[in-house]
């Protein structure tokens, strides 16, 4: 049981040590500067920064693209099968309303052949 807490705890400690040096490899050394270093370095940090702002920039533009494209091709493919799925309803109704101008034409018939019928007898 002891074994296993060091173990764990072994794994916790480096996975810290190795999350802190990511962080200062993206963000610098937590340490803070003095006042003078700041300003001897304000020039620097300000450039660092901005390029930094733009790179983040650069990359949230690219994403916002990539997003774009994929809301539009999702949106023409919506457009394209509503259009398929119109056109198809479409020749259905057609279809149904020839049916019924066909079955009113054999009722027409039908009760046209009855009054000669019935006007022969």
């Amino acid at each position: 049981m002891k074994q296993e807490y060091d173990v764990e705890e072994n794994f916790v400690q480096q996975f810290e040590q190795e999350f802190e040096k990511e962080l200062e490899r993206e963000f610098g050394s937590k340490k803070r500067k003095s006042n003078q270093e700041e300003k001897e370095g304000s020039d620097e940090d300000e450039d660092s920064t901005l390029a930094e702002k733009r790179r983040r920039n650069t990359a949230a533009s690219a994403r916002f693209r990539l997003k774009k494209k994929m809301k539009e091709q999702r949106l023409e493919a919506m457009a394209k099968l509503m259009t398929e799925r119109a056109n198809s309803l479409q020749k259905r109704v057609e279809e149904l309303e020839s049916e019924v101008t066909y079955l009113k034409d054999l009722i027409t018939l039908r009760r046209d052949q009855k009054i000669t019928d019935h006007v022969q007898i």
